[in-house]
């Protein structure tokens, strides 16, 4: 039995962010948990996370946000959601950088 038979197929959203130099990390951490809290909002979205990067390999990344939903169709709803809420302004003014990356788990055939 493969892991994938164990676990609920569901979609993710991973993303890592680096600020620019300056950016006041409190306003940014409080910003993501306001983000987080958002994710009540939207049907199917099971869990929206953030944390700071502790990897040895970050590069730069400094923090990171997990969006776990039923589908990928959630999963974006709560991003747009997200990206029009004002508190997304603070959030995107301050990154330098982002990189994101979208998966449906277990994959979906044609995906």
């Amino acid at each position: 039995m493969s892991s994938a038979d164990l676990i609920e197929r569901h979609s993710v959203h991973f993303a890592v962010y680096r600020y620019k130099e300056g950016t006041p990390i409190d306003e940014i951490e409080s910003a993501l948990e306001d983000v987080c809290r958002l994710g009540d909002q939207v049907a199917g979205i099971r869990l929206v996370s953030w944390g700071s990067n502790s990897s040895p390999h970050a590069c730069g990344y400094t923090h990171a946000m997990t969006i776990v939903g039923d589908d990928m169709d959630a999963v974006r709803e709560f991003r747009e959601l997200a990206r029009n809420h004002p508190i997304s302004q603070l959030l995107s003014d301050s990154e330098e950088t982002g990189v994101g990356a979208d998966y449906d788990y277990p994959r979906v055939e044609g995906t």
